[in-house]
């Protein structure tokens, strides 16, 4: 039997695998290919340094083309990596934003020339290493990158505004949790789903988790209503 879901992305889509076990109980089939560092610019690159598109290439060919897939990318992107392209080419972060998210369409067509065509797009995940000092590679690299903690939190909320205008344009679904995640005073993450250790970059698994298998759900639902019911 195919698997019904392959999920692939970065090291954030490790709350969906907290999800898929909270959403155990489901007769459906799952299988991850999780590149941690992987990014959205770096799907027009093979030769990058973690080689996630060719890492997700083969993982794919010989998959099922009935299966779904969910694709999660873009957190590395909006905290460093489009402000560093930024300063080494003295270009605008925004036109950084553009290039990064041009290189994930492009993957998602080379999706749908595969023959891929159930294809969901998730939200990259926002940022909660602080502006202070904290240990960690990953609070290093930000850290010395210009964005504060609530200007790569805008940036990733608008790289995720121009993917879901971008999913729908391509009749992909998109999915987020970016709403649920936001402090609306603070316009950055809640505190309840911060990572208990602040050197760590990743959301807290368990909580974040729970979001997402309701998400999931909600996407079994409509798979399976609309295989009830065509054209419903």
């Amino acid at each position: 039997m195919h698997s019904n879901f392959l999920i692939l992305g970065d090291g954030h889509v490790s709350y969906l695998r907290q999800a898929v076990q909270m959403v155990g109980l489901l007769p459906w089939q799952y299988q991850f290919c999780e590149v941690d560092g992987a990014t959205a610019v770096g799907m027009r690159n093979p030769c990058a340094a973690v080689n996630a598109l060719q890492t997700f290439r083969d993982f794919l060919q010989d998959k099922s083309r009935q299966a779904t897939i969910i694709v999660q990318l873009g957190e590395a992107d909006c905290g460093f990596v489009v402000w560093y392209r930024a300063q080494l080419y003295d270009e605008p972060v925004q036109e950084q934003l553009s290039d990064a998210i041009g290189a994930y369409l492009g993957f998602l067509m080379e999706l749908q020339r595969a023959g891929f065509h159930d294809i969901v797009v998730t939200g990259a995940t926002l940022p909660t290493m602080p502006d202070a000092e904290a240990a960690g590679e990953a609070a290093r690299l930000r850290r010395d990158m210009p964005g504060s903690l609530a200007q790569r939190t805008r940036l990733t909320l608008d790289y995720n505004k121009v993917l879901q205008a971008k999913a729908r344009d391509f009749r992909l679904q998109y999915l987020d949790i970016s709403a649920d995640l936001l402090d609306p005073e603070a316009k950055t993450v809640r505190g309840v789903y911060r990572n208990p250790d602040p050197s760590d970059h990743h959301l807290d698994h368990e909580a974040v988790g729970r979001l997402w298998a309701d998400k999931l759900r909600g996407l079994i639902f409509e798979q399976t209503r609309n295989r009830r019911f065509p054209g419903a």
